[in-house]
């Protein structure tokens, strides 16, 4: 989709539609628009998909955000809170990912 602007009720409606998907195995989002999306939906839309996606990986990537409280520990340590995920964030981008462990068997 092109020319979009997301904010919390657009988040939402994709979050809900990616809970429904159960046939996919990997998901990708990226979100790359310079329109900002206000940091509290960002968090509800990774809580949403880290707590209930039912698909054992996924990507979850926001680029050009320009929040100055990345550089606050706080935002780690919410990142923290979910278990079964993994981030990375830049000066201008945050990227989640969810992947299963590998099995030595």
């Amino acid at each position: 989709m092109m020319n979009m602007k997301l904010g919390e009720f657009e988040t939402m409606i994709f979050a809900q539609g990616f809970l429904q998907c159960y046939q996919i195995e990997h998901l990708t989002f990226k979100y790359l628009d310079n329109q900002i999306i206000p940091l509290p939906d960002i968090f509800q839309f990774i809580s949403l998909m880290a707590k209930h996606a039912p698909f054992p990986k996924f990507d979850l990537y926001f680029r050009k955000l320009f929040y100055p409280e990345w550089h606050s520990p706080e935002i780690g340590h919410q990142l923290d809170a979910f278990e079964n995920i993994q981030y990375s964030l830049t000066k201008q981008s945050i990227h989640i990912w969810k992947t299963l462990p590998i099995d030595d068997e």
